[in-house]
């Protein structure tokens, strides 16, 4: 960039840009033009093609000015969000100050209130009550290096659970077992009122990226480029089928949309985010847990939700398993993201109502399996809940981990596997009555 257009210094003062400017503000304009339609096709294009910037401030009419990032918290897109810092990584990482994806203060443009993109996550979550808050985008902003950390994060959250509160004349109890995750999903989880619910973490309805992290949304600097697939027409399982061969997953995965998608009709294949009405509850013996809220049933089949978290590579997630053991921590919300164990999701500090499904041996009713879609960097899939049964209303959900999860059994003071088959199995041995 020419100084006279370089408007994150704060020393200068923006310019408006049109035809006259250099092609580095006209595209900083298309950019941001195109965060706000939510494009990503033509955000891809304008990063990839013509060097955008995603962080370069656009003055409009009536003078104020923001940057694409500034717009991705707007519309509270993470995809949108992800794509942008990519973006903005490829154009910076040659700078000495830019360590593993924690960027410099350079990335973090202001808009017309001098508001970073993360300060203006936090004004939103603090005084704008109609809009789902921007949680997701500010853990992610957080990982990035663009905010003073968690701590900021979580007070904005009690500010707002606080606002709430008097808004809708409800005390917090009532307010969190009304909905859990706090509108972040579209359908509520409530919480039984005989259930206890800590909330020692954030609720997300999509794993995050962490600081060792992060999704490659393209690789323009790669001599063998990858490009996103795509089909012509609407969304059907035969179109799916040539992706997921297109593509070349492995057998056991499922493809499903990307941005390029072009369904006339709404694509029924989108997998982020909670299908069903469920809620949390008190078990007898495994504390917290999840099942189907009264009135709702589950078809065999049907994707139920996401496994989400923080998205970590595997030595972290041991350090962290050790960390939370020391701490004491119970059981561990780590789960392999990859197949080959090379990423992880911690679901301990971030997590969504799946992170409460169970362990069952031999009885569980879902199963899991990967999926792409929107991107296609393998190391990071979806992690999907379906159902291997029909499932009636309040019937808990329950997945077979593949290691049986031990603690002290409350009946017989044993350490064993609090599934109802196991627990069965361990008192007959012992004489127990069952």
């Amino acid at each position: 960039f020419h100084k006279s257009c370089f408007a994150c210094e704060e020393d200068n003062e923006e310019v408006v840009f049109d035809d006259k400017c250099c092609p580095a503000c006209r595209g900083a304009a298309s950019l941001l033009k195109a965060s706000r339609e939510g494009n990503l096709v033509d955000i891809y294009s304008l990063l990839v093609e013509k060097g955008a910037s995603p962080f370069q401030a656009v003055k409009e009419t009536g003078g104020s000015f923001e940057t694409a990032l500034h717009a991705a918290v707007d519309c509270n897109n993470y995809n949108l969000m992800s794509m942008l810092l990519f973006g903005t990584y490829l154009m910076l990482n040659c700078d000495i100050s830019l360590k593993e994806w924690h960027f410099p203060a350079i990335a973090w443009g202001r808009d017309s209130r001098r508001h970073t993109p993360f300060e203006k996550g936090i004004h939103i979550c603090e005084h704008i009550m109609n809009a789902t808050p921007p949680t997701e985008i500010l853990l992610l902003l957080k990982n990035r290096g663009f905010g003073p950390g968690l701590p900021q994060i979580q007070r904005a959250i009690q500010k707002r659970d606080k606002m709430l509160q008097v808004l809708y004349e409800m005390k917090e109890s009532e307010l969190l077992h009304s909905d859990a995750s706090m509108g972040m999903e579209a359908v509520p989880v409530r919480v039984c009122e005989s259930a206890f619910l800590k909330k020692n973490f954030f609720y997300v309805s999509r794993s995050i990226e962490s600081r060792e992290t992060a999704i490659r949304w393209f690789d323009c600097r790669s001599g063998e480029k990858k490009c996103l697939s795509t089909f012509q027409g609407d969304c059907t399982e035969d179109n799916r089928k040539k992706l997921h061969r297109d593509q070349n997953l492995p057998p056991s995965w499922r493809a499903y949309c990307n941005y390029l998608c072009s369904s006339s009709k709404p694509c029924s294949c989108h997998i982020e985010g909670l299908r069903f009405g469920l809620e949390i509850f008190e078990t007898n013996d495994r504390g917290l847990g999840l099942r189907t809220a009264k009135g709702v049933s589950i078809k065999k089949d049907d994707v139920i939700c996401n496994y989400v978290g923080e998205i970590v590579t595997a030595l972290e997630a041991k350090r962290r398993d050790e960390e939370y053991a020391i701490a004491g921590e119970i059981g561990s919300y780590t789960f392999n993201l990859d197949e080959k164990g090379d990423v992880c999701i911690d679901a301990t500090k971030m997590r969504s109502a799946a992170a409460f499904i169970n362990h069952s041996c031999a009885e569980s009713n879902t199963c899991l399996f990967r999926a792409l879609g929107h991107h296609l960097d393998e190391k990071f899939p979806y992690l999907v809940f379906c159902a291997k049964q029909d499932i009636g209303e309040l019937q808990e959900l329950t997945f077979n981990y593949g290691q049986k999860p031990t603690a002290l059994c409350s009946d017989c003071n044993r350490m064993h596997c609090l599934c109802r088959q196991c627990t069965e199995l361990e008192h007959r041995k012992h004489g127990l009555m069952v």
